[in-house]
């Protein structure tokens, strides 16, 4: 996976180039091409917005410190 896409899970079923895809089907797009449809179509997978809270914590602590 190139470092600027970005994984996203298809909430409702849309033609894409090629095939179609279902609900549940994990794709990984450039976030210029989900643009539109994160939101009705897409979501943000769930792996990048744990790191995400991940990243979180790890700042807290050395706030802490």
């Amino acid at each position: 996976m190139k470092q600027q896409e970005q994984q996203y899970t298809v909430k409702a079923p849309f033609p894409w180039p090629g095939r179609a895809l279902r609900k549940g089907d994990v794709v990984t797009m450039h976030p210029r091409q989900a643009k539109y449809l994160t939101g009705t179509h897409l979501e943000v997978t769930a792996q990048r917005t744990a790191s995400k809270k991940a990243s979180a914590k790890k700042t807290e602590v050395k706030n802490d410190a």
